[in-house]
């Protein structure tokens, strides 16, 4: 799910990009390249912390060169922008700047794989407990007819194909987890 963020100053432009990078008096820069707190764009105090003791690590062991290791640094601040970037969502650009290479490398989470016949039959068991298969009309009550209606159209042209497992019942076709798990994957690939 998209959505905007915005910094809680009463300044009403949206975030676009966030740099992580470490210096004396702050790790997060926004796109115009002034530090700003993580606590204005509502990031769980959790995340804050982490952050926090990311930048004394770079200010305490600045003062001692010997004993900085910039590949241990940089592996933790790689860390922290990569779970920025989790929170942030993909609205919000969020780049690394790494003290062991002088550059900039931008952020990306990897879509996670999703298991469609288990969310198939976790949601159908949710609904509808040990039952093996409903029909449309159950499942309306679920989505709401609008959905359903939508949905219904496409349901019945798959089962003429062949294309999604369903049950019959007294003639009628009904709704089993595998046909959840079709649908659920066709919408992930249809939206991404």
């Amino acid at each position: 799910m998209k959505r905007t963020i915005f910094f809680s100053d009463g300044d009403h432009e949206p975030v676009t990009k966030i740099k992580v990078m470490a210096d004396y008096c702050a790790c997060t820069w926004d796109h115009e390249g002034a530090g700003f707190n993580l606590e204005s764009i509502g990031v769980p105090s959790v995340l804050i912390a982490k952050f926090s003791e990311w930048e004394s690590w770079y200010g305490m062991n600045l003062e001692d060169n010997n004993e900085f290791d910039p590949t241990a640094f940089d592996k933790r601040g790689k860390e922290l922008a990569m779970e920025l970037k989790k929170f942030v969502g993909n609205n919000v650009m969020v780049s690394y700047f790494s003290e062991a290479t002088l550059e900039e490398v931008e952020i990306e989470v990897q879509k996670t794989e999703i298991d469609f016949t288990m969310l198939g039959q976790d949601f159908f068991r949710c609904y509808f407990g040990d039952k093996s298969d409903v029909s449309v009309t159950e499942l309306a009550k679920i989505l709401g007819s609008h959905a359903i209606r939508n949905w219904g159209k496409m349901f019945q042209a798959w089962v003429e194909m062949r294309k999604a497992p369903h049950a019959k019942r007294r003639g009628r076709v009904r709704v089993t987890p595998g046909t959840l798990a079709v649908w659920f994957e066709r919408e992930s690939n249809r939206r991404s």
